[in-house]
């Protein structure tokens, strides 16, 4: 089987594009909305009838799940950068960090032409330990947030 070299066009199946499309969630996080939005131009690969699952950390989640640590919502990123920086992990990721909101991921599905059919929201009650866990959760609740953003969306606009 002959390898595809530096300058070869690539080809895709329907299957692959329909995987590349699947990581335009994770990948939407860290590359902003625009980036999002051309990211998600591919999900028409999928079949008709078929479903997108998206899954991304909530901007508004009290846990940084790249860096596995306790996050305070909204921190400004000097801030966060000091917090990193005190917690000894690298800073260099943090840049590329575009948390969503569930508003955010539902305008940038319907953007691409999709319609969000189910918002999956089992993570509420998922208990993430440490000292500081009935605080964060009564916050979740209070304010009523999740911890992830999860949806399905198939093809074709909202009724």
């Amino acid at each position: 089987m002959a390898r595809a070299g530096r300058g070869a066009p690539r080809r895709r199946g329907v299957r692959a594009r329909a995987a590349h499309a699947a990581r335009a969630g994770a990948r939407a996080e860290r590359r902003g909305r625009a980036a999002a939005q051309r990211r998600l131009r591919h999900w028409r690969a999928l079949r008709p009838g078929g479903a997108l699952y998206i899954h991304t950390p909530n901007r508004w989640a009290c846990f940084e799940g790249h860096y596995k640590l306790f996050w305070l919502p909204g921190l400004p990123r000097p801030l966060a950068a000091g917090y990193l920086a005190l917690r000894g992990r690298p800073t260099g990721f943090l840049r590329t960090l575009r948390p969503l909101t569930l508003a955010e991921c539902r305008a940038l599905v319907e953007a691409a032409g999709a319609r969000v059919t189910r918002v999956l929201d089992d993570g509420m009650n998922r208990p993430v330990g440490g000292p500081l866990w009935p605080l964060v959760r009564a916050y979740y609740l209070l304010f009523g947030v999740r911890p992830y953003v999860e949806l399905v969306a198939t093809r074709g606009k909202a009724p």
